[in-house]
């Protein structure tokens, strides 16, 4: 018997097609599941692109460990109590 676990993608935008980051094409990813197979390899690819990401995880540790700080510098690690506040709308001028 095979179990699949189900895979989510939510893009949101603040009323534009999307939020411009201060590169032109730097996307801004927020990602759960950044511990497991998928997740580890997308988180890699992004990083590796030049793309900021956030992974959104119930242990910190095991996210650390997975995305040491001195391997991955810009990736922020936000545990569920931090997940509201890493949604921000950023407002463009």
């Amino acid at each position: 018997m095979f179990r699949f676990k189900k895979v989510r993608i939510l893009c949101a935008s603040s009323g534009n097609d999307y939020v411009k980051s201060q590169k032109q094409n730097e996307m801004i990813v927020s990602i759960t599941g950044a511990t497991g197979l998928i997740g580890k390899r997308l988180v890699q690819r992004l990083h590796a692109d030049n793309h900021r990401v956030r992974v959104l995880t119930r242990s910190r540790p095991k996210a650390l460990s997975s995305f040491p700080v001195k391997d991955f510098p810009r990736i922020e690690i936000a545990v569920e109590q931090e997940w509201k506040t890493t949604f921000k709308v950023q407002q463009q001028s």
